[in-house]
């Protein structure tokens, strides 16, 4: 109740702030879509394309599987989060579920079924997918699970597993590449069936 409103531009309106070379919000604006290319924030990258929002291009690239909550400390429960990752992944007609450097602990059984195009990719030695059940595959592709990959993952049990680290059933073009499998905690390291 003791300020006046007065009012102000982009262009007079004073920014304090060390993350902007930019004195005024107008400046930091600029820089902002300088950067992007697009207009409202959003990412363009050459004149003949249509711009996107910076979410949809991040798509492009990779979904991690923090994007959806997984923690990777060795101690969280991190399967809902990496599901929901790799069904979004499906979901975008495929790409790459990315899981960043970390531990991920996992109590049942990962799937995916008719997925085309997913590629599991963790960080060679520094991805490692620990799982507690003693019984369940850790990822499972089925049901024409069409040029899928696993690559840069090392698995790890807790104890010991009747199931594998990866088990793809009935999938086509399906490729294994820089993965570690614990010796003898997993029945199977990679079970490819049908």
């Amino acid at each position: 109740s003791d300020f006046t409103y007065i009012p102000a531009t982009a262009g007079n309106v004073g920014l304090n702030n060390e993350g902007w070379t930019g004195t005024t919000v107008d400046e930091a604006f600029t820089a902002l879509y300088t950067s992007l290319g697009g207009v409202d924030g959003e990412y363009l990258e050459s004149g003949g394309a249509t711009s996107r929002t910076i979410a949809a291009k991040f798509g492009e690239i990779w979904i991690s599987v923090k994007d959806f909550g997984a923690v990777g400390d060795g101690i969280a429960i991190d399967t809902t989060a990496i599901q929901a990752a790799m069904n979004r992944v499906k979901a975008l007609g495929g790409g790459i579920c990315y899981f960043p450097p970390g531990t991920y602990l996992v109590d049942q059984a990962l799937t995916l079924t008719s997925a085309t195009g997913v590629t599991l990719l963790g960080v060679r030695a520094a991805t490692t997918i620990t799982s507690n059940n003693a019984s369940a595959n850790v990822f499972t592709f089925a049901t024409a699970a069409t040029s899928c990959a696993v690559e840069g993952i090392t698995f790890v049990h807790t104890g010991t597993t009747t199931g594998a680290a990866i088990a793809a059933a009935a999938a086509n073009e399906f490729g294994v590449r820089d993965v570690f499998v614990t010796s003898g905690d997993f029945d199977y390291g990679v079970d490819i069936s049908g």
